[in-house]
């Protein structure tokens, strides 16, 4: 072997996630953080480089690899020969005795007058396990209470879940080499669990980023990992570390470890006493949180983790980074104690917007806003989303109707907006007020003077005379535009120094210039000619007729998916107090 072959839990020494896996990496590292830890060791991927060995020597794994190389898609072709492969394992497979050696003494070391009589949890530990961009929580195995002299035999079946045809398929789904055989074995002190479950960092249900959530059961946790019962569950806030929301689950199921039964665990029905009480009180819950919140610093993103409670004593069992949920631009964060903002996402909302923007694409679009603001409404900051209400981020436009409602009445807003989306009135009606900025945002405090000054406002009061010429200077102004854009392009290939961001900062001065000047009576124009009297011919003659208004059904049926999605968005965009 090749490298070390154990590492205790409690080591000094952080070891690399290709070494012991995810759960060991993270055991680990909780436990330098002078976590709780139960004591235990990792059993590297060295230490299995004679199976492995073995393993591809085999007939068997010489047809899977076949398979593989046939590109093949048939899932139960893999299915057979893995299953096969996991069986000729468990026959043939064996410690070697230098092996069993070091791993009974590494178990005196730590428990001297109980190794032979400690009960184990063996836990296996991928280094593609617990990844920020995958989890494979469920598709390895785990055995609890098992006994010294079973060790091997447990993690023989343990390892061999990494030829599990669910890892392998999951492997392939995100992109990985389905052919690689890695896993470390966790062998940790098993906990007899007065209380066990799981907590989130963030609110899984609706990306709240100031809740922690968290799950629990009598027993040991697999009952609420595996979703085996309805738990309890709490919701707390982190900053004031008030309780949210309280839910006792119907907990008809507990699993506990009993002597009389080595090796394995019970699964039993819950009493009716603890079915109606909670698991956790007010002081371990808040606990759990400040841990949580310590072990999330830790890692710098959101984070889950399961614990265990044994006569009030809290123990860690895990932590990894929550794979699922809405990453929030830093843009959107808001401080400890600040107000949150409500954002709409456009793009998710609005018919037009099949696919999300490029990152470019978002990048040239906010320029644009940022002159449109100069130029229309005396800004300098209106692209800046916290500061005024626009804003282009990560492939979105959103709007800030935080500060949007600070000028507009929520009424208004609600009544423009259902023309956009139909959900939106409701949802403004509902929770607008409660996300409303008192003070009047300063980038759209703009006066209708000062509008007067920077737009052709003649041309929009005296629409009716100027409406040809209008049209005309609008066509020219663009055909105009787009010889200057070749210009800049030729340019562009001769003088190879010239910044991109340059050239994109001088055609969007110019564009802008031209909505200004050019699309924005025009606009004015159309709207006051056409849809104006439009809707009010609609109001007048088909008021208590809605099935009559063709276009407002052909509006609602082909933009309802992206109306669903962008307002499930807009909740999901709630950043921090």
């Amino acid at each position: 072997m090749t490298g070390k072959a154990i590492y205790f839990l409690n080591s000094t020494e952080q070891p690399e996630i290709s070494e012991v896996g995810g759960k060991g990496y993270s055991l680990i590292k909780l436990s330098s953080l002078n976590l709780n830890v139960p004591n235990g060791i990792v059993l590297t991927v060295n230490f299995f480089e004679p199976w492995v060995n073995r393993i591809k020597h085999s007939d068997l794994y010489q047809q899977f690899m076949e398979l593989l190389g046939k590109d093949n898609k048939d899932p139960k072709a893999y299915r057979s020969v893995l299953d096969q492969l996991k069986e000729w394992c468990l026959n043939n497979l064996v410690l070697a005795k230098e092996q069993k050696e070091s791993v009974e003494e590494s178990l005196r070391t730590l428990f001297p007058n109980e190794y032979d009589s400690q009960r184990y949890a063996i836990r296996s530990s991928s280094p593609e396990e617990d990844l920020s961009e995958a989890s494979f929580a469920g598709n390895y195995e785990t055995y609890l209470g098992i006994n010294f002299d079973s060790i091997e035999q447990y993690v023989l079946k343990s390892f061999v879940s990494c030829l599990d045809y669910r890892v392998f398929k999951y492997k392939l789904e995100k992109g990985m080499n389905g052919s690689v055989l890695r896993i470390a074995i966790v062998i940790m002190k098993l906990i007899t669990c007065d209380v066990a479950g799981v907590g989130f960092s963030i609110n899984p249900m609706n990306n709240d980023y100031d809740e922690v959530v968290i799950n629990s059961n009598f027993g040991l946790g697999e009952s609420v990992v595996g979703g085996i019962i309805t738990p309890d569950e709490y919701i707390v806030n982190k900053f004031s570390k008030s309780i949210v929301s309280q839910k006792l689950g119907s907990k008809e199921k507990i699993i506990q470890w009993q002597e009389e039964n080595p090796n394995e665990t019970t699964m039993m029905e819950q009493t009716e006493s603890h079915r109606k009480q909670s698991t956790l009180d007010e002081e371990f819950l808040i606990k759990i949180v400040d841990t949580i919140l310590d072990i999330e610093k830790h890692y710098g993103m959101p984070i889950d983790i399961e614990f265990g409670i044994k006569d009030r004593i809290l123990y860690l069992l895990q932590a990894r980074p929550i794979t699922a949920y809405n990453r929030i631009p830093k843009e959107l964060l808001t401080g400890e104690g600040e107000k949150r903002q409500l954002y709409f996402d456009i793009t998710l909302t609005v018919q037009g917007f099949e696919k999300p923007m490029s990152t470019l694409g978002a990048s040239i679009i906010k320029v644009i806003f940022h002159y449109l603001g100069m130029k229309i409404f005396g800004s300098r900051q209106f692209d800046d989303i916290r500061n005024s209400v626009l804003d282009s981020i990560g492939g979105k436009l959103l709007i800030n109707v935080s500060n949007f409602s600070s000028k507009v009445p929520i009424k208004s807003l609600a009544n423009f907006c259902g023309h956009i989306n139909n959900q939106m009135p409701n949802i403004l009606s509902e929770h607008g007020e409660a996300y409303r900025n008192e003070q009047v945002c300063h980038e759209i405090n703009v006066t209708p003077l000062g509008m007067a000054w920077r737009l052709p406002i003649h041309r929009m009061i005296f629409y009716k005379f100027f409406a040809s010429s209008t049209k005309r200077n609008l066509d020219g102004a663009l055909d105009n535009f787009k010889k200057r854009i070749e210009e800049y392009v030729t340019k562009d290939k001769e003088n190879k120094e010239i910044p991109v961001l340059t050239l994109l900062e001088t055609m969007a001065d110019e564009l802008t210039t031209i909505i200004r000047d050019n699309f924005a009576p025009a606009l004015f124009t159309a709207v006051a000619r056409g849809y104006f009297p439009l809707t009010k011919l609609m109001e007048t003659h088909f008021k208590d007729k809605p099935e009559k208004k063709r276009f407002d059904q052909f509006n609602e049926k082909s933009s309802l998916h992206h109306h669903f999605n962008g307002i499930r968005f807009v909740r999901a965009l709630e950043a921090p107090r």
